[in-house]
C-alpha cells in the first residue's frame, strides 16, 4: 500500500534527521495525511447537434483521463 510506504518513508527521513543530531528516533506519536486530486481536462466541445435523438443511433463519446492522486504525509515522532 502507497500510504504505508509514504509513513515509512517519512520515518526514514525522520530517522536520518534524528541521527545527524545525536538522537535516537522513538516511537510515531501522530501522523495525518492530505489529499489532492487531479482530472486531466480537455478543451471544450461544441454540443452535439440539439436535434439528435437516441432513434439516430449517435454514438456515445467516451474519453479516458489521466487522474492523479497525491497524499502528503506529515508525522511526528519522540526524539530518544
Amino acid at each position: 500500500m502507497l500510504l504505508a510506504k509514504a509513513v515509512e518513508n517519512a520515518r526514514h527521513q525522520a530517522a536520518v534527521v534524528a541521527n545527524a543530531g545525536g538522537r535516537t528516533l522513538g516511537t510515531l506519536i501522530s501522523a495525518s495525511f492530505s489529499t489532492v486530486n487531479q482530472v486531466e481536462r480537455s478543451a471544450a466541445r461544441p454540443m452535439l447537434n440539439k436535434t439528435a435523438t437516441a432513434d439516430n443511433n449517435v454514438p456515445t463519446q467516451i474519453e479516458s483521463k489521466n487522474i492523479t492522486i497525491s497524499v502528503n504525509v506529515n508525522t511526528v515522532f519522540k526524539l530518544l
